[in-house]
């Protein structure tokens, strides 16, 4: 099933990303500047590059969801909630960053987000093959 592949490939996403991001904390280690981070053309990359799995796993749920019209169980919906959730405070927070302890706290959260992304990445392939198996 294409959904759960893209699924898949979106959680392995997450865990490369939530290793870049632990890259990024440990080289600000060492770092005296006083302003902000430049920003990494890599990461962003890699940000822009993560989000074709990310996209492909919500189209292709997206559209088994409105194939066969499951309710959604209050476990994947939680995890569905939080995630979004996370990932809109990660976004926002970014915003304010002034120094570069702001940005090794922000990675450390970013590493955090990326590795709770695996919830509802894992949660919905559970949902669609229990769903799948009924009769």
């Amino acid at each position: 099933m294409r959904a759960i592949n893209a699924l898949k490939a979106w959680a392995l996403a997450e865990v490369v990303m939530a290793a870049v991001y632990v890259g990024q904390w440990r080289g600000l280690r060492f770092e005296d500047q006083a302003g902000p981070p430049p920003a990494s053309a890599l990461v962003a990359g890699l940000e822009l590059a993560y989000l074709l799995p990310f996209l492909a796993a919500v189209l292709f749920s997206w559209r088994w969801w409105q194939t066969s019209r499951p309710s959604l169980d209050a476990r994947t919906g939680w995890a569905i909630l939080v995630y979004s959730l996370a990932s809109i405070a990660s976004f926002a927070l970014w915003d304010g960053v002034a120094t570069l302890a702001d940005a090794r706290r922000l990675y450390a959260f970013d590493t955090g987000v990326s590795l709770l992304g695996l919830w509802p990445a894992l949660a919905m392939v559970a949902f669609i093959r229990r769903t799948a198996a009924r009769p």
